[in-house]
């Protein structure tokens, strides 16, 4: 992991704590790391055929840890950015498209 890298998920997390009460250091750890999966996937769907839906066991798994943190995940298809977002209670959104914060890959 690089310097860069590294900044954007420390200022990920801080982000988090901030935002949604009660966070805990492994559910987080765990949103990061399935994001990285899901970033993964879909750039392996961007260059060779895939059957359909499948990352659909990627973003449940994304969808119970963000329950468990209390934030709504939005998906995106499109590996040129982030993957996955998250709708946090303030609304604070850090993506080019305003859906959301960036979840760092």
């Amino acid at each position: 992991m690089n310097k860069q890298q590294q900044e954007e998920r420390d200022a990920f997390i801080v982000l988090m704590v901030r935002e949604c009460k009660g966070v805990m250091a492994h559910d987080l750890s765990e949103l990061m790391r399935l994001a990285r999966r899901h970033g993964k996937m879909q750039e392996r769907a961007c260059n060779a055929p895939v059957p359909e839906n499948h990352d659909a066991l990627c973003e449940a798994r994304i969808s119970k840890v963000c329950e468990r943190i209390g934030c709504v995940p939005v998906f995106s298809g499109d590996p040129r950015g982030a993957t996955v977002k998250v709708v946090v209670p303030s609304g604070h959104s850090n993506s080019w498209g305003g859906e959301g914060v960036c979840v760092p890959q």
